[in-house]
């Protein structure tokens, strides 16, 4: 009986755990973001492959807003 509890127990936190998971992601990120939906169209970078490039090239980092900006002709994402 003890073990079925136990086992009730983990069962339980690893659904809350996934849960809280799935909730971060859907909610999305929690900076300020400046993307236009024209510029958005005409990217080959997703939002997403920018800010973990930034995260990588920045481990202690926190990202605080993203910018998409056309700069001569050329789509940037600016991360402040």
């Amino acid at each position: 009986m003890v073990r079925s509890i136990m086992q009730t127990l983990f069962a339980a936190g690893a659904i809350a755990a996934a849960s809280t998971t799935l909730a971060a992601q859907v909610q999305g990120p929690t900076y300020k973001r400046d993307l236009p939906s024209k510029l958005v169209k005409q990217a080959t970078v997703s939002e997403a492959n920018a800010a973990k490039t930034v995260a990588a090239r920045l481990p202690n980092g926190r990202i605080q807003a993203v910018e998409l900006e056309n700069e001569g002709g050329r789509l940037i994402y600016f991360c402040k």
